[in-house]
């Protein structure tokens, strides 16, 4: 049986970050990509005080890259969850030369992104289901109760 390890060529700054550390914070205006060496980070969003993990990344994953590329503020929080490794990719230029510098992760990332638009996909089809139900303009019909052509309108919900 043959094994093959890959190896991360970078010249990227790399951080050790500790199990529960906040690595940014949703709302953040920090547009960097952060590529998983070693461990685990949970990213989740905070509503009226609560929090939500709508995502789990691990060794060889990557997270912030729609940041990176819209360069619009944090739409959730990341922790890690365990004593980690993470490579910090400020630039377009920089993750394209790490992705080339790495070119067995090319398989890895379009994977990655295919997953993650199926799932935003997912949401965004359960939440046009749930607005169409709840907000169903039903039917407007004539109420007219001894079939003389008067009575009034009324709308009819389902």
């Amino acid at each position: 049986m043959l094994v093959v390890k890959h190896y991360v060529v970078t010249k990227l700054p790399i951080f050790d970050v500790e199990n529960e550390m906040v690595i940014f914070e949703q709302g953040d205006e920090d547009f960097t990509l952060y590529f998983v060496l070693e461990g685990d980070v949970t990213l989740y969003e905070t509503k009226g005080g609560s929090e939500r993990e709508v995502a789990h990344v691990k060794k060889h994953g990557f997270f912030g890259e729609n940041e990176m590329y819209t360069q619009t503020p944090r739409s959730v929080s990341a922790k890690a969850t365990a004593p980690t490794k993470l490579v910090a990719i400020k630039t377009t230029a920089e993750f394209e030369k790490f992705v080339t510098e790495n070119r067995w992760l090319s398989g890895k990332i379009m994977e990655n992104m295919s997953t993650k638009l199926a799932e935003t996909n997912a949401v965004l089809v359960t939440k046009r289901l749930s607005n169409a139900q709840s907000n169903v303009v039903l039917e407007v019909a004539k109420e007219d109760p001894n079939g003389k052509g008067g009575g009034g309108r009324r709308i009819i919900r389902h």
